[in-house]
């Protein structure tokens, strides 16, 4: 089976070679009334083409046992199947909740005075919850996660619910 991803993902997943298995795959069909389907399988290469439709790229997953698994139902041929791919390990990287993130790469931090500063991200990574970034914050920095009205840099703050 093919699997579709963004461009910029693929330098984030192990494709194989002579000394490296590809990256594990998680493979899921939802079959209705709460049911899932789920096999594990490996990329197994790059499809040497772009989707001509979607100008995203296409890895070749090969699926452990996709006729028979624990539940006795096969992976049918041609359905719609989800895949979470292991990835490579993003050295030095913070995650930051959406919910921080302002105009799609802006938090707000609290400085070491109490007071609000504002930091540009360079993401490397992001899914729907959360974004991956190696610079514009430290680990260990207090993230504003509170909806902010107009924030102005340098303004005082107080942390309330502890030192989180």
């Amino acid at each position: 089976m093919t699997l579709s991803l963004r461009i910029e993902e693929l330098s984030l997943i192990r494709l194989p070679s002579a000394t490296d298995e590809g990256s594990t795959v998680v493979v899921r069909q939802r079959l209705g009334s709460g049911r899932t389907l789920e096999r594990t399988g490996r990329v197994a290469g790059l499809v040497d083409r772009l989707d001509p439709q979607t100008r995203r790229a296409e890895v070749l997953v090969i699926v452990d046992q996709p006729l028979d698994g624990p539940d006795g139902l096969p992976l049918l041929p041609g359905s719609s199947v989800e895949g979470l791919i292991q990835g490579r390990r993003i050295p030095d990287a913070v995650r930051i909740p959406r919910s921080a993130v302002y105009d799609g790469a802006t938090v707000w931090v609290v400085s070491p005075e109490g007071t609000l500063e504002r930091r540009r991200l360079e993401t490397v990574w992001g899914d729907d919850d959360a974004l991956y970034v190696r610079g514009g914050v430290e680990a260990g920095e207090r993230l504003v996660t509170s909806p902010l009205i107009a924030p102005v840099e340098g303004t005082q703050v107080e942390v309330l619910g502890g030192s989180e």
